[in-house]
């Protein structure tokens, strides 16, 4: 894999981060809790695709592309969940058709029709669990509906390489989740009253395992 497909995830990162700009996904209900710079999408997506570079150059176009438009999308989410504690329907709902669209057409270019089958199944199953989990909850901090949204994407692109690496890259995320919380505690940046953005924890586990995900299940 060349540098392509980095420079690919900038550019698009920075088309990104222009529609951002104006801030229109925030709603007159909303409570903004910072302010965070949409120019951080290419940046992040630009580095998470450096990183990922090395463990996915064996992996066939459509599932490269897949990996570039969900570092893209991820950080979006990323930055508006940061600021405003809400994944917008708007970005959440539509990837699911995107995704079994590309995933679709990776298992048509490699006949892995069966991975395609359990990438459904760990989408499915992610989202009851996750709404299990709202459902039960406790209070405000708790798990949110767009959280619920989130995890049945993740699922899918997890699960195109097995169920297993769909449920480490989630459980990940709840690692990451609970690592920060601890240290903005300790940092007295948070008290246990404190509502704590989950979405940026889900990306971040998944990303981590999902990187790793080409080398480990090939």
């Amino acid at each position: 894999m060349g540098w392509w497909w980095v420079v690919l995830a900038v550019a698009l990162g920075v088309a990104a981060a222009l529609v951002l700009r104006p801030r229109r996904y925030r709603y007159a209900d909303d409570e903004v809790r910072r302010d965070v710079s949409p120019w951080w999408v290419p940046v992040a997506a630009g580095l998470g695709a450096v990183l990922a570079g090395p463990f996915w150059s064996a992996e066939p176009l459509p599932l490269v592309l897949t990996g570039v438009l969900a570092l893209v999308w991820l950080a979006v989410l990323t930055v508006i969940d940061l600021e405003v504690h809400r994944l917008p329907d708007v970005l959440t709902l539509p990837a699911y058709p995107v995704v079994a669209l590309l995933l679709t057409w990776a298992a048509a270019a490699t006949g892995r029709w069966d991975a395609l089958a359990v990438a459904a199944a760990c989408s499915g199953g992610a989202v009851v669990v996750f709404a299990l989990l709202v459902i039960f909850s406790p209070g405000r901090g708790g798990l949110g509906e767009g959280d619920v949204k989130l995890a049945g994407v993740l699922g899918a692109l997890l699960g195109w390489f097995s169920w297993r690496t769909a449920a480490y890259g989630l459980v990940a995320g709840f690692l990451v989740g609970g690592l920060v919380a601890v240290v903005l505690l300790v940092a007295r940046r948070a008290s246990r009253r404190t509502a704590i953005a989950f979405g940026p924890a889900m990306v971040a586990g998944a990303y981590l395992v999902g990187t790793l995900a080409p080398v480990v299940t090939g």
